[in-house]
């Protein structure tokens, strides 16, 4: 039987127990509303005409191998090189922020994804030679993974819509 000493006790306990989740709660929210903030300024960067531009620019480059890409689009052409040095730069932080978990990858495979694929494409071939050339096999890793990771993702999307298509 229930006595009023075991319902004084009981009653902070469920006092401290609603306390702790809701603490809990709030903190999940504030790190949720803090990843929105840490995206949605990251992502401005995606927003402006000069940025696509850029991106377009390089996207339309036509070389025939890394020395090549280098005489053309390398230091000599400071403009361009710089231009596509920025966007690499970008895709990295964006790889280091997925991989310490700051931001997650789907937002980035949903907001940008199809960008990062094409950039790590594009890139891969000059960003493999320059690794080799430097014997730093780090250069670049963290866009390797976020490209990497997006290829890997649009290959699962594709193939969840093949098997939901054949499956009704």
């Amino acid at each position: 039987m229930i006595t009023l000493e075991h319902v004084i006790y009981i009653i902070p306990i469920l006092g401290l127990t609603a306390s702790i989740l809701y603490y809990a709660m709030v903190l999940r929210h504030q790190n949720k509303t803090r990843e929105t903030q840490l995206f949605t300024q990251i992502f401005q960067v995606f927003k402006s005409e000069s940025k696509w531009r850029d991106y377009l620019d390089h996207q339309l480059m036509e070389w025939e191998d890394y020395d090549d890409f280098h005489k053309k689009y390398g230091m000599g052409n400071l403009d361009t090189y710089s231009k596509i040095l920025s966007m690499t730069w970008t895709l990295c932080n964006i790889g280091r922020l997925v991989l310490d978990g700051m931001i997650d990858k789907q937002r980035v495979y949903d907001w940008i994804g199809s960008l990062v694929i094409s950039e790590w494409t594009w890139s891969k071939p000059l960003i493999e030679e320059q690794r080799r050339r430097s014997n730093n096999p780090h250069i670049a890793s963290d866009f390797e993974y976020i490209g990497e990771e997006m290829i890997r993702m649009r290959a699962q999307h594709i193939l969840d819509h093949h098997i939901e298509r054949n499956n009704p």
